[in-house]
């Protein structure tokens, strides 16, 4: 599989400077606003900087709110959505149900170490020690103290049918893979030196045994 060092973030931003996507769909930082992130919908490259794509939360399953945006059929023009490995499986099986449409849609999937319960985590004042501690549980393979009870059990936290995936249990920094036809275009276009190696880590292969 080919993959890539870049970041996340630069990645979601080259993609927007370059007019590969003219949209992106991801969490968002709400610095205004009593609740921490939403799902949104950026076409500026000025508001690139308040995307937290990889943020622990989920506001509302990315899927579902991928499946209202194309309900009625696919954009006209290419986007891309930052989902979770149970929010492409709701999106996939919305597809299903012709609730959905992904013509146009570019999917990166996060390899996932769960997500805190929403509700407690807009109480919590120090976001940025608890974002560490969650990090660096990453890193060693655990799971991090405080996700929800169905995070903590769960055996498909790696993304499936995802044109770039986010593999980052295990690892310093995540690392990009581009799996599909569609991703190896995407990286091409952007000029990225790709390289071969291993998608997931021997430490994810090791919290899915456990």
């Amino acid at each position: 599989m080919a993959e890539t060092k870049l970041n996340l973030l630069g990645f979601l931003s080259g993609l927007l400077k370059e007019g590969i996507v003219k949209g992106i769909i991801a969490l968002r930082s709400l610095k205004n606003s009593s609740e921490k992130v939403a799902y949104s919908l950026i076409v500026s490259k000025d508001n690139l900087s308040e995307l937290v794509p990889d943020f622990p939360a989920m506001p509302a399953n990315g899927g579902k709110v991928v499946s209202r945006f194309t309900l009625n059929s696919s954009p006209l023009v290419p986007v891309a959505v930052v989902l979770r490995p149970c929010e492409i499986r709701a999106l996939i099986e919305l597809v299903k149900l012709n609730q959905a449409h992904l013509e146009n849609i570019l999917i990166i999937g996060m390899e996932c170490g769960g997500v805190y319960p929403y509700q407690s985590l807009i109480t919590k004042q120090d976001i940025d020690n608890l974002l560490s501690e969650y990090r660096e549980s990453l890193k060693k393979g655990e799971n991090p103290a405080g996700i929800r009870p169905v995070c903590a059990g769960c055996t498909d936290f790696r993304p499936g049918l995802a044109d770039v995936i986010v593999s980052q249990i295990g690892r310093d920094q995540p690392v990009l893979f581009f799996p599909t036809e569609k991703g190896k275009e995407v990286a091409q276009t952007l000029g990225l030196t790709l390289a071969e190696e291993m998608i997931y880590t021997p430490v994810s292969d090791a919290l899915l045994k456990k």
